[in-house]
């Protein structure tokens, strides 16, 4: 009877030692788990930033594409006029 009470007792020891460990490692992963969520909205702003930026960039670009078709136009013009004169003989 007292070795079926230590036995006892010391099942007891392990399952609250058992329960103490699970508990440690839940609020381990808890912890790990907020830190990613926070890197993960981190990464989300700089993506929606980098995103927006590039969409500003590509405007820009177009804008400059039209504005040297307008500067290159007269030349491009002059050359096509330029090209359809008859050579004259030498």
């Amino acid at each position: 009877m007292i070795s079926n009470r230590e036995s006892a007792r010391r099942s007891r020891m392990r399952k609250k030692q058992q329960i103490e460990e699970l508990q440690s490692q839940v609020n381990q992963l808890q912890t790990i788990n907020g830190q990613l969520s926070q890197k993960l909205i981190n990464l989300l702003e700089n993506n929606h930033e980098i995103l927006q930026e590039n969409a500003q960039l590509k405007e820009k670009v177009s804008t400059l594409h039209m504005v040297l078709s307008d500067v290159f136009a007269p030349l491009r013009n002059s050359d096509d006029s330029s090209s359809m004169k008859p050579k004259s003989a030498s």
